[in-house]
């Protein structure tokens, strides 16, 4: 009953505590119209390459933002971008240049917000990567950077464990995580 009663008392932690500050902004991002044609089986082929190279665009930015600063090492990020251009290439499409930098607000914390949206949209992936058999079939090529990494579930482990060590910094984690949504809104959700 003690442990119990302690467990009640512990506060909530960083991750969770982020989770819940950029509720409303995540689930905005389920509603843009490349995800919602994806599940619902309308986004055609070449709707599909559009979005992947929006998708590039988005990863490449905040990759290149993220380098200088340990988040970069937290996520699977540069496996990531290689499955993107993978896939590109496998549906008969260039990758396109990189773009330039993109860097969350907020400092240190602030790109580890940046980092905690883009490990985090690894979970999402998964749920994609099946919705796209309507398009694919069993077939993976096209599709890769949706089924993830082997090194997935680490970055996010790592990065989640990191995130615990900024809460005195959690007001620069949530404007960083929050303009890196709003950053992928802008890139992403553009009329397919």
């Amino acid at each position: 009953m003690i442990s119990a009663a302690l467990a009640l008392q512990r506060p909530p932690g960083v991750r969770a505590l982020l989770r819940e500050a950029t509720h409303d902004i995540h689930e905005r991002m389920h509603g843009l119209a490349p995800f919602v044609a994806i599940e619902t089986g309308t986004l055609g082929l070449s709707g599909y390459k559009r979005l992947l190279e929006r998708l590039f665009v988005f990863h490449a930015s905040v990759r290149r933002g993220l380098e200088t600063h340990e988040a970069a090492a937290l996520t699977s990020g540069g496996e990531r971008l290689r499955l993107l251009r993978d896939d590109l290439l496998a549906l008969g499409r260039s990758p396109v240049a990189d773009p330039p930098a993109w860097v969350p607000p907020g400092g240190g914390a602030g790109l580890l917000g940046g980092a905690y949206v883009v490990q985090g949209s690894t979970l999402g992936g998964k749920v994609l990567f099946r919705q796209l058999d309507y398009l694919f079939g069993a077939e993976l090529e096209g599709r890769r950077f949706f089924c993830g990494t082997s090194a997935d579930a680490g970055a996010w482990s790592r990065l989640c464990s990191k995130l615990e060590d900024e809460r005195e910094s959690f007001a620069a984690l949530v404007d960083g995580a929050k303009a890196t949504f709003r950053h992928f809104e802008a890139i992403v959700g553009e009329p397919t």
